[in-house]
């Protein structure tokens, strides 16, 4: 029998909903989850032959054959730390480059695969943008720098003001030793100067300030396009960064995305080499439908519960048929 393949956590709740569905559809998976890996009884062996050019996994005497892999999901595995513990950096680095290891042999449908999904797209921004420019999508004007005289020319050739953002989500540490994190701001070309010193300390991303009306939340799933509107603009909180969350202030609701658009979208899918991705984009106030990124393992659980659409049930199903629901089998070759 065919099987689907988890490399993930055990707290992922988008990999939690899917097997979900696949346990009501009666679909055979292996969840491997790989915080596990450390613990003393957890045993993994891979072996190549020369004779079949194959391999073969082995985890906790399950053993997994290349061949009864239907498809793969592939979604923020994580490695536990070692604090403390002798060794910790080697031991860590042999667990990660085992899985890397067994991703890379593992020819299937992948949702995503690392190579791409993680190597290539995550954090890469500006890669992501000039890609989606290519294929018709509209983006904003950027730049990346810890140029104090760029910024501020930038600033001033886009109306005096800008959205700022980290090249990657990060948090902070703050007074109280509690993270914060670092959110799109805008800000005024005023506010720039006389910031040399602080702004030199590390390149950042500045984007054109693209005007709202609402912002999109668009999951693509194969050919599968999902989009939530998040009408943003409605709090002061969301109002430069809606992942500030405010639900009680801030309306979500199914949203229909032209053809051209959702045509577009899918071009930059396939470029990509996704076959998942969540997506954000602005419609600005003239109905311009603006590209800003795509997350390769973005979540969505809370636009499945606001908006009831079919986002796990659809995951789960392109999993067990991924030719008729779009995906690409790309190689890792």
């Amino acid at each position: 029998m065919k099987k689907i393949l988890f490399i993930t956590n055990h707290s992922d709740n988008a990999v939690n909903s899917v097997v979900a569905w696949l346990d009501k559809l009666n679909q055979y998976y292996i969840r491997i989850n790989t915080e596990d890996f450390f613990a003393a009884s957890e045993k993994l062996t891979i072996t190549l032959s020369n004779l079949s050019i194959d391999c073969n996994y082995t985890l906790n005497e399950i053993e997994i054959l290349p061949s009864e892999i239907l498809s793969v999901c592939y979604r923020r595995p994580s490695l536990t730390t070692f604090d403390g513990k002798s060794h910790s950096e080697y031991i860590h680095a042999q667990w990660k480059h085992a899985i890397w290891s067994l991703t890379t042999t593992l020819e299937s449908y992948w949702v995503n695969h690392p190579l791409w999904g993680k190597n290539l797209l995550e954090h890469n921004k500006l890669y992501q943008l000039r890609l989606a420019s290519t294929v018709g999508l509209k983006i904003p004007d950027t730049i990346i720098s810890n140029n104090i005289n760029e910024i501020v020319n930038f600033s001033r050739n886009h109306g005096d003001k800008v959205a700022c953002k980290p090249l990657r989500h990060t948090n902070l540490v703050n007074e109280a030793d509690a993270p914060v994190g670092i959110y799109t701001q805008m800000v005024t070309t005023k506010e720039f100067i006389g910031r040399d010193q602080s702004l030199s300390i590390a390149p950042m991303i500045i984007q054109q300030y693209i005007e709202k009306k609402i912002e999109l939340r668009v999951t693509i799933i194969g050919h599968h396009v999902f989009a939530c509107e998040i009408h943003s603009q409605s709090s002061d909180r969301t109002k430069h960064d809606w992942r500030r969350y405010d639900f009680e202030n801030v309306k979500h609701a199914v949203h229909e995305i032209p053809r051209k658009i959702s045509d577009r979208i899918l071009k930059l899918m396939r470029a990509l080499r996704l076959n998942y991705g969540a997506m954000d984009l602005i419609i600005n106030p003239e109905g311009e439908y603006v590209f800003l990124e795509v997350n390769p393992t973005g979540q969505y659980g809370w636009i499945e519960d606001i908006t009831g659409l079919p986002i796990s049930k659809t995951f789960a199903l392109a999993l067990i048929e991924p030719t008729e629901n779009g995906i690409k089998r790309y190689s890792v070759q």
